[in-house]
């Protein structure tokens, strides 16, 4: 309670945390009896509470990283939540965890940006608690053996690799609400409960697993997964046939889940949920999956063979849990369970781990009894030249290198305007720049220009009129509205390039606009001539309504350059006026008057740096 009353005091000083802070921070400690304390000083949050972001969660930076759990809105005003089940009120957002037996590249920024942009999305459209939640995947084979490889304890090795990942999404202007690391103690607690579930249901066994084992994918494989290839010496060896990694031929003692009496089920909720994963297409391949037998499924390994695990309960001596049930887990854990359970809205994941959650996930938490995914969002890969990105053909892109280069917004709209859902995309730094420079083009030129003492010598936008529309107004208009009608059905289905270009269209045309009026030659006779100043008013009124939408629409895929417009638009982030709300932007009462949109007389602001700056040619020392 008393906590409560700190920070309602607290959210009371100060104009900028009453308008920007509807939400508190805990710090909780590992046990999840404890009650959360408030975080003690403002050092960290007030870095981060700035317009731009008009984010609802905000994240305290901490060096030593020990921000775990995350207060929403309902949590402080109703209390602390201690019951078996969750508010479905909150959407929950993820990531899948990053493994950890290497730096992060671009894909994974690319996943991560994708899960943000979709969080702001719902930030922007609706009042819900927000869980966005990433994280690194920290256990298994591969992570034991690269940690052995760099001299390291295996948890020294993790905690430099996921710092790597923190930084990168800090740096990216990533707002996740919540980093989980799986050897954090509430996870173990976690995995552990979800074991002991599905065991006393019945659905795990002790059993013999003979076949093969793939370390690089940490996945079990049939014969029929896997395919005979010759390298140049002519040695025969065995290859999974999905990622083309090596595979061992291994026979040992294993847990087993009944991953087989699942198929009827998981075939069931499919049909039944024809949008659960999107796009459609991805659906088609998790049906392949389900035409054959499901095999049962192996969930532990011997510890003689993998120490750098959570061991299994009651038999921890000889078992470790499954890389993938252990990792799997990690949605239940941050929304709280095993005391809460909090179903996931949306999980955000790359192509090649979709059956993991598509058919393991999904049939895990059947036999748990627990609530399913309602939506997997699944992207293709980033290639260079068409070829997969790996250190052996010296192609990976490095994501921090290009952070710095080009600029975190700008770099993050180039990847989000360009990547597709259906398909790989193709990487080269010359599309950077003409994506980036477009956006300066299009959207920070022409704020520049309508904001210019010479076209606004007042230094506010024009008062709405009674003016007669032309027919070119009367187009502008119906493109404004068009975007407004058909952006969010877009961003809604995580369809962001393909919105991106309806803004980007959008802004052509208002460049158009503002070009063939010349606003700049109404402005010389504006003074005397009462018809040349309502023309010049109606053009520029016009051509700020469609920076202000732009404005609101790019919020979740640049928010830094969108919120600087907004703020120099004199657009206030209250509810009430755009920054949360998209408004549709006409209101005609009749039929070719100018009677739309929110902005009447606001002051526009005098900076006058470009909103976007323009992308550096690209040389060969550019990294």
């Amino acid at each position: 309670m008393q906590c409560l009353q700190r920070a309602t005091v607290l959210l009371q000083q100060g104009n900028t945390l009453s308008r920007n802070l509807p939400c508190w921070i805990f710090e909780t400690s590992t046990d999840s009896s404890a009650k959360p304390s408030l975080v003690s000083t403002l050092r960290s949050l007030k870095s981060h509470l700035n317009r731009s972001t008009h984010c609802l969660g905000i994240r305290a930076q901490s060096t030593e990283r020990k921000f775990r759990h995350y207060c929403t809105t309902a949590v402080l005003h109703n209390g602390y939540q201690t019951k078996s089940e969750g508010s479905s009120n909150t959407f929950v957002v993820t990531t899948p965890i990053y493994y950890v037996n290497a730096a992060p590249h671009i894909g994974h920024l690319y996943t991560t940006f994708i899960a943000d942009a979709i969080q702001r999305w719902e930030r922007v459209r609706s009042a819900r608690p927000v869980i966005f939640a990433t994280g690194t995947d920290e256990h298994g084979l591969k992570v034991q053996q690269a940690a052995e490889r760099k001299g390291l304890h295996p948890i020294d090795f993790c905690r430099d690799v996921a710092t790597s990942f923190q930084e990168l999404f800090d740096h990216g202007g990533v707002e996740y609400t919540d980093f989980i690391r799986t050897t954090e103690p509430r996870h173990e607690k976690a995995v552990c409960d979800i074991w002991n579930t599905l065991a006393a249901r019945g659905h795990i066994y002790k059993g013999e697993y003979q076949g093969w084992y793939c370390i690089s994918d940490e996945e079990f494989l049939t014969d029929a997964q896997i395919t005979s290839v010759v390298d140049d010496s002519g040695e025969q060896s065995y290859v999974s046939t999905s990622s083309g990694n090596a595979v061992v031929r291994t026979c040992e003692e294993n847990y087993m889940f009944r991953l087989s009496t699942f198929a009827d089920d998981l075939r069931k909720w499919l049909e039944t949920n024809p949008d659960v994963i999107w796009p459609r297409n991805r659906i088609e391949e998790v049906r392949q999956f389900l035409a054959d037998d499901l095999p049962d499924l192996s969930v532990s390994r011997l510890r003689s063979a993998l120490t750098w695990g959570i061991p299994v309960p009651n038999d921890k001596d000889n078992h470790t849990i499954y890389v993938w049930l252990d990792a799997l887990t990690n949605y239940l854990t941050v929304g709280g369970y095993p005391n809460v359970v909090t179903p996931i809205d949306t999980h955000v994941i790359g192509k090649d781990i979709l059956k993991f959650h598509a058919i393991y996930w999904p049939a895990f938490l059947m036999a748990a009894g627990l609530p399913l995914p309602r939506r997997l969002v699944v992207h293709g890969h980033w290639t260079v030249d068409r070829a997969k990105m790996s250190k052996s053909k010296g192609n990976v892109v490095d994501p921090t290198a290009m952070l710095d280069v080009y600029g975190p917004d700008p770099f993050r709209f180039f990847l989000l305007s360009e990547g597709r859902l259906h398909a790989d995309c193709d990487f080269s730094e010359e599309r950077v720049c003409v994506v980036i420079n477009e956006l300066a083009n299009t959207l920070g030129n022409l704020q520049l220009r309508c904001t210019s003492k010479r076209i606004c010598p007042a230094g506010a936008v024009p008062a709405k009129a009674d003016t007669v529309l032309e027919a070119g107004d009367m187009a502008m208009v119906e493109a404004i509205e068009n975007t407004c009608a058909v952006v969010p059905d877009l961003y809604s289905s995580a369809n962001f390039g393909n919105g991106v270009e309806q803004v980007l269209r959008m802004l052509r045309k208002v460049n158009q606009y503002f070009d063939h009026n010349a606003p700049w030659v109404l402005s010389k006779t504006s003074d005397s001539d009462p018809v040349a100043r309502a023309r010049l008013n109606t053009v520029v009124y016009v051509s700020l309504e469609a920076l202000r939408v732009a404005g609101m629409l790019l919020q979740p895929i640049c928010p830094q350059i969108a919120g600087t417009l907004l703020d120099r638009l004199g657009v206030p982030p209250t509810p009430d006026t755009g920054h949360c709300n998209i408004r549709v932007p006409v209101r005609r009462a009749t039929a070719g008057t100018l009677a739309f949109g929110v902005l009447d007389g606001e002051r526009l602001a005098v900076d006058r740096t470009p909103l976007v700056p323009k992308a550096p040619p690209v040389t060969s020392d550019t990294p």
